[in-house]
């Protein structure tokens, strides 16, 4: 059926109008295609920034919350009764209540987290001895390597960049946009900015290292100066390091595992070893008497 007509079951279906038939048709559709879930994100996504569903009366509450914590009585969400008996609340009962106010608050706190970042955000990952390739939103292409993830935002409309976070190793090709909108990886210690242009990045045990084949990209770091790399460039950087590590390497031998080929040269056993291990999520254990 036409997209424009599941387009207003969506709509139906988020203002709690669908139904039973209509939902049954959205679930089917969602099911026959996995890329059908960005268009029903993008309209979820469209509804809550044109309408929060939710505005706190923050200052009523705010002094329901502190008379509470003086011994006041709960008696709806509008706020609290007076003292009981104009008598002081014992001091142990006062602590117990303010531990199971801050207790509610940090479940809803986390509860919120746990929610905002499944709804805005999808991870993708790549098991053991396996290679995974998609195209983001955006029309760019990432090569997930072995024991890898990496987490998107369901949509890039409405930000001021397009910022992915990686986990492993991957090779990118970023689309580059007519607006010049920036491409951000975030790994764990830089972040490597990109307009369009094709590199590679590991990023396993507190160390990331990134191999430039196209284009240009900008690494920034903390407490580090910034870094403009060149093709054929392999920079390393860690938070033991207080510099970049920069070298000029051959682009094949970093793409090579894209077509399930390890290549080394001159490489120390020990690394080898830790290599396979991440590839193949197997351990491998190098017998000093060899």
């Amino acid at each position: 059926m036409k997209e424009n007509l599941f387009e207003d079951i969506i709509t139906k279906f988020l203002e709690g109008n669908a139904t039973s038939h209509e939902k049954r048709m959205l679930s089917n559709w969602l099911k026959e295609d996995p890329h059908r879930e960005e268009i029903f994100y993008f309209h979820v996504s469209k509804r809550e920034n044109e309408g929060p569903q939710y505005l706190p009366e923050t200052e009523s509450k705010i002094e329901a919350y502190e008379k509470f914590l003086k011994g006041g009585k709960w008696i709806s969400e509008v706020g609290f009764n007076k003292y009981q008996n104009d008598e002081p609340v014992h001091s142990r009962s006062l602590n117990h209540r303010w531990w199971w106010a801050a207790s509610v608050i940090l479940l809803l706190s986390a509860s919120f987290y746990i929610l905002n970042e499944s709804f805005f955000y999808k991870t993708y990952s790549a098991q053991n001895g396996m290679i995974r390739s998609l195209t983001l939103q955006d029309g760019s292409k990432v090569t997930l390597n072995a024991n890898s993830s990496i987490k998107v935002p369901r949509d890039f409309v409405g930000h001021e960049s397009r910022e992915v976070w990686i986990k492993g190793e991957a090779f990118f090709e970023v689309t580059r946009k007519s607006n010049l909108m920036k491409f951000i990886v975030h790994t764990d210690n830089v972040d490597v900015e990109v307009l369009g242009t094709k590199f590679n990045i590991n990023n396993r045990r507190g160390k990331t290292e990134v191999m430039l084949s196209e284009g240009k990209v900008k690494l920034v770091a903390k407490n580090r100066k910034p870094l403009i790399m060149k093709p054929g460039e392999q920079v390393s950087i860690s938070d033991k390091q207080n510099h970049f590590q920069k070298q000029v390497v051959r682009p094949e031998k970093y793409k090579a595992w894209q077509y399930n080929k390890l290549v080394f040269e001159n490489t120390p056993l020990a690394e080898v070893a830790q290599i396979i291990q991440d590839y193949y999520g197997v351990k491998v254990i190098v017998s000093d008497s060899l």
